[in-house]
């Protein structure tokens, strides 16, 4: 694993270095200073992520290229650090004669503020929308802890990735293998190889129980409801739910529509289908 690491930081310094100069610094003089501020950036940008994926670079860059929330504090991290890194190139050609101004004094400090300040508003953001666990419904909460403790055979409090497969498959959550491996990679903030109940919980309840706002509902409905009838079918619905990470049998929705179908015509409207997430 050591090795891994070593020579993931070794191709993202020399990558940085790439990058760097293609975007205007110095090819053949400063040689040094150039690899200075690019081991810099790597170290503080990406140490975090290069740990947690143990030097795998193919997950790394997936993790980069994401939009979820999942390790959302590393990603906004590195992009933090590159974006103040590029920022802090603006005053070194401007005509101040200062001798902060020398290649690369100003990046290695913008740097810094775009790492530091990357964190903090991530931070900010996070706190402000990330699922509250304490939110959990006690019927989400008692769904969680029986399928966990189901496949927990040995009464440990912990489960092994195959085990987390069938942990899912019990919730109804159908996951492709890559999936399940983001999945294990979130959740097991040890790196055993197992997870225990909380952090199963934490990630789970984030993804898959996670309140939706009236803007992500509406643009589901809207997708979905291709006629602008303002009303959506049981077969429509379940490709809905389905998306949304929520797999249930067709009869359970046709189940869910008649049990919200006030009209008794076999659709649903808006308002109906909100119902579903309360």
């Amino acid at each position: 694993m050591i090795a891994s690491i070593i020579l993931c930081y070794l191709q993202l310094i020399g990558l940085a270095y790439v990058v760097i100069v293609l975007m205007g610094a110095p090819f053949l003089t400063d040689i040094v200073r150039t690899l200075v501020l690019s081991t810099y950036i790597v170290l503080i940008g990406f140490t975090p992520i290069v740990v947690r994926y143990q030097g795998k670079v193919n997950d790394i860059y997936q993790l980069l290229m994401s939009k979820s929330n999942s390790n959302f504090l590393m990603r906004n991290l590195a992009w933090g650090t590159m974006f103040g890194a590029w920022l802090g190139a603006i005053p070194i050609p401007l005509d101040w004669d200062r001798w902060w101004q020398r290649w690369p004094i100003t990046c290695l400090v913008s740097s810094t503020m775009g790492a530091g300040l990357s964190v903090i508003l991530s931070y900010v953001w996070l706190r402000m929308h990330t699922f509250d666990m304490a939110k959990l419904t006690a019927s989400q909460e008692q769904e969680l802890r029986g399928a966990f403790d189901l496949f927990d055979s040995d009464h440990s409090g912990r489960i092994s990735r195959m085990e987390l497969k069938r942990v899912l498959q019990a919730l109804n959550i159908k996951v492709s293998d890559n999936e399940l491996q983001q999945l294990m990679i979130q959740m097991d903030s040890d790196n055993s190889g197992e997870i225990d109940y909380n952090e199963f919980k934490k990630v789970i309840s984030a993804s898959f129980f996670r309140k939706y706002s009236k803007q992500e509902l509406q643009a589901a409905f809207k997708k979905f409801d291709t006629d602008n009838s303002g009303y959506i079918t049981a077969h429509e619905l379940s490709h809905i739910l389905s998306r949304m990470g929520r797999h249930i049998s067709q009869n359970e929705v046709e189940a869910m529509v008649k049990s919200l179908d006030a009209s008794g015509d076999g659709k649903i409207s808006f308002e109906e289908f909100c119902k579903l997430f309360d």
